[in-house]
């Protein structure tokens, strides 16, 4: 009787959480397009959401990180909003939740169980919430390699001695370390105070603040002479 019980509470949960999302969502199509409002009835809809949510729910129980990287962002995004209110949890917490199991499902170790994992957000979000909230969504990140040696580049050519000369080769290395954080390590020639051209090795530590990527402006970069 008592797991009868825990089996009902889970599907009406999963109900009324479909509900309030196809409403909430139907009125904001009915203020865009007016028209289409009743072309199809809300009850198909929520049967159709409902049908989904339960679907992913019931699946996300025995799979593992690999299985959750590997879905639609959009269907990562459904499945945690579901486990949020399954599990009775502020909805207004869902963000939290969704960017910290974008980091342990970067981060971790893809044969983990999904739902133990989720777990640990539940554990985390009681015991310390300051940290739980501070997680970086790495599974949703952009790759900004590119813009990282661009800014490394800008930050080298402040110190050397005759910046306009600089040549970057082509052989530099880069190491994505979480947060936006990026090592870059690049070679580069250019000319001494004498005239001459020589070659230098630099290791710069550059992270992405916020705003345009492509402003360097918007990079803090450390830079050292390695040799």
């Amino acid at each position: 009787m008592k797991l009868f019980k825990t089996a009902l509470l889970s599907f009406l949960a999963l109900f009324f959480f479909s509900l309030a999302y196809v409403l909430i969502f139907e009125d904001i199509d009915s203020v865009t397009d007016p028209g289409t409002k009743n072309k199809t009835g809300p009850s198909q809809f929520v049967t159709e959401q409902h049908n989904k949510n339960t679907t992913l729910f019931l699946s996300a129980q025995n799979k593992t990180l690999n299985w959750y990287k590997h879905l639609d962002k959009k269907d990562r995004q459904q499945l945690i909003a579901v486990m949020v209110v399954e599990n009775g949890i502020d909805t207004n917490q869902s963000k939290y939740y969704y960017n910290m199991m974008g980091d342990m499902a970067y981060n971790k170790s893809e044969t983990l169980k999904f739902k133990e994992v989720f777990n640990w957000c539940i554990d985390e979000a009681r015991r310390k919430p300051k940290q739980f909230k501070s997680h970086f969504n790495e599974l949703d990140a952009k790759d900004l390699s590119i813009q990282a040696v661009v800014a490394c580049r800008d930050a080298i050519k402040k110190s050397l001695i005759s910046p306009s000369t600089a040549d970057f080769s082509f052989d530099k290395k880069v190491f994505k370390r979480g947060k936006n954080r990026y090592v870059v390590n690049q070679n580069v020639d250019s000319q001494n105070q004498f005239g001459a051209m020589i070659r230098s090795y630099w290791h710069c530590k550059t992270v992405y603040n916020s705003g345009n990527i492509n402003d360097v402006l918007n990079w803090s970069s450390e830079v050292s002479l390695l040799k």
